[in-house]
């Protein structure tokens, strides 16, 4: 059974090459900008820069499921609905302080 998108409530869940998404969002070409022309915004992409991983298909399904994932800096990657665009959010750990030079 497919899963229901956490943001709309309506679609369900696709795995594609580069993330997974909504069945509602339909992303478009317009020469150089890209723009949703579906009904939902929802994607998560798999490579995530910032966080310092590239996520596989069990990462998502915690993600999806409310569960954090901790890279290996210590950092926390989870879902977070309000951060429009990207709906993850990291907590960063601590880091030690810089040397004085």
């Amino acid at each position: 059974m497919a899963t229901v998108c956490p943001l709309c409530q309506k679609g369900t869940l696709k795995k594609g090459e580069k993330m997974i998404y909504c069945t509602g969002y339909q992303p478009q070409k317009d020469g150089k900008e890209w723009f949703n022309s579906g009904e939902c915004d929802f994607h998560i992409p798999y490579n995530q820069k910032a966080f310092g991983r590239v996520l596989n298909n069990n990462d998502m399904k915690k993600l999806i499921d409310g569960e954090s994932i901790r890279n290996a800096k210590g950092d926390l990657l989870t879902l977070d609905l309000s951060v429009k665009g990207f709906y993850t959010k990291i907590d960063f750990a601590e880091r030690p302080e810089d040397e004085d030079f």
